[in-house]
Parts: structure tokens; sequence; C-alpha cells
């Protein structure tokens, strides 16, 4: 799960990345938005600054995905 300042970060929520990682992924200073669908039972995160959108990253019950930009 993602976290802000050692607190879940999930529902609803804006706050400042100060950082993420995961693998070989590493983004820093970014703005992270949570949500969780109604539809759907995951939860749903954005990393972005007011330029780019850098990732999206769901959870549910049995399943981590996400999407990272790339530069091409």
């Amino acid at each position: 799960r993602l976290e802000i300042n050692s607190e879940p970060f999930i529902g609803e929520e804006v706050g400042l990345l100060d950082e993420f990682s995961f693998g070989q992924i590493f983004i820093e200073d970014k703005m992270g938005v949570s949500c969780i669908p109604l539809i759907f039972e995951l939860d749903g995160f954005l990393a972005y600054d007011s330029d780019f959108l850098y990732l999206s990253h769901t959870i549910s019950e049995d399943m981590v995905n996400g999407f990272v930009a790339v530069d091409l």
C-alpha cells in the first residue's frame, strides 16, 4: 500500500509524495491523488506534477498493476 508520512494513503486524498519507488522505478517530489472507484474493488493512485502524469498504480485483493510514463 501507499503511505505518506508513514500513514496509509487511501480514499480520495491528495498529498505530496516525497518519493515513490518500486523496483527500478523512482520518482520524487510529485503530487499524489488516491481514489477508490465504487464499481471496482481496488485502490487507485496517480502521481503527477503540473506538467506530466508520471504513473498510475492500482491495488486489488489479488493483483497490483501500474503504468509508468517513459521517454521515447
